[in-house]
């Protein structure tokens, strides 16, 4: 074995784990904007800060982003409970208070 074969340089030190890191903030970026339960603001956000936090950021916003698939509703629904509001109120024909102040 002669010393070329064993030299390594610093590029190819840290060639693959800066590959990896791109790879994995890429996933994590297209999973942040499938996202259902995000507004636009914050997937926005949530992408700068896995590009902007090198590892940690990729690391805990996928993390946070695999657990909380299927938990959180969808944006621009309305909720349950607003549902609930406005059919007890269509059931007896009457509108919501406002909300305006006298």
């Amino acid at each position: 074995m002669n010393s070329r074969e064993i030299s390594m340089t610093w590029t190819d030190i840290i060639e693959a784990p800066l590959v990896g890191l791109m790879v994995l903030n890429a996933v994590v970026s297209i999973a942040i904007v499938r996202s259902d339960g995000l507004t636009g603001r914050q997937k926005v956000m949530q992408i700068l800060i896995v590009w902007l936090v090198p590892v940690l950021g990729g690391l805990f916003l996928g993390m946070f982003i695999w657990t909380q698939r299927g938990s959180a509703p969808a944006t621009g629904y309305v909720s349950t409970a607003d549902q609930a509001a406005s059919q007890a109120y269509d059931a007896i024909d009457a509108s919501p208070p406002s909300r305006e102040s006298h």
